[in-house]
C-alpha cells in the first residue's frame, strides 16, 4: 500500500476507534443529542476534507504556479527535520493560535460557537464549526504553500 493511501487512513482509523470507544460507553445509546446534531456533526466532518481543503488547496496551487512557479518544489531536498518545524509552525501552531483566536474575537466566536453548544461531546464534536471558520483557517492556507513548496512529504505521516 502506497504512503499516500496509508496517511489518508490514518484519521479515519483514529475516527473509528475513538466512536467504537465512544458507543461502547453508551455514548450514543443514552446521550442528550438529538438527530439534528448527528446530522450536523456529519456534514461538518465530511465537508472539511471534500470541499474547503481541496478548494483552498486548488486555489493556492493554481496562484503559487501562476505568480510564483519559480518556486515550486523548491525546498523539496531540504533537510525533512525543517519540513517537520515548518508543519509544526505553520499548520499545528497556527490551529491552535486560530482556536484561541476565535474564543476572544466575537465575528469568530459566532463561527466556532457550534463548537461548544452540544449538550455531550464526542468525537464527531471536533469537527463541528462552521463553513467559514475553515474556510479562513490559517493553518490550511499555509500548508497549501508548503505542499507547493515541496515539502509534501511531512503531510504523509
Amino acid at each position: 500500500m502506497e504512503p499516500e493511501s496509508i496517511s489518508k487512513l490514518i484519521p479515519v482509523i483514529a475516527l473509528l476507534i475513538l466512536g467504537i470507544i465512544e458507543s461502547l460507553g453508551g455514548l450514543y445509546f443514552n446521550d442528550n443529542r438529538s438527530k439534528n446534531d448527528l446530522t450536523i456533526e456529519l456534514v461538518c466532518l465530511t465537508i472539511l476534507p471534500t470541499l474547503i481543503q481541496p478548494a483552498i488547496l486548488a486555489f493556492v496551487l493554481f496562484i503559487m504556479d501562476s505568480w510564483f512557479y519559480i518556486y515550486e518544489d523548491f525546498f523539496i531536498n531540504s533537510f525533512f527535520l525543517w519540513h517537520v518545524i515548518a508543519f509544526l509552525i505553520l499548520d499545528d501552531l497556527t490551529q491552535y493560535l486560530w482556536h484561541r483566536f476565535s474564543h476572544e474575537n466575537a465575528f469568530m466566536w459566532k463561527l466556532h460557537r457550534p463548537h461548544h453548544v452540544v449538550e455531550e461531546m464526542g468525537v464527531l464534536v471536533t469537527y463541528r464549526n462552521a463553513f467559514l471558520y475553515y474556510a479562513f483557517m490559517p493553518g490550511i492556507w499555509f500548508s497549501s504553500i508548503l505542499i507547493f513548496l515541496g515539502m509534501t512529504e511531512v503531510f504523509l505521516y
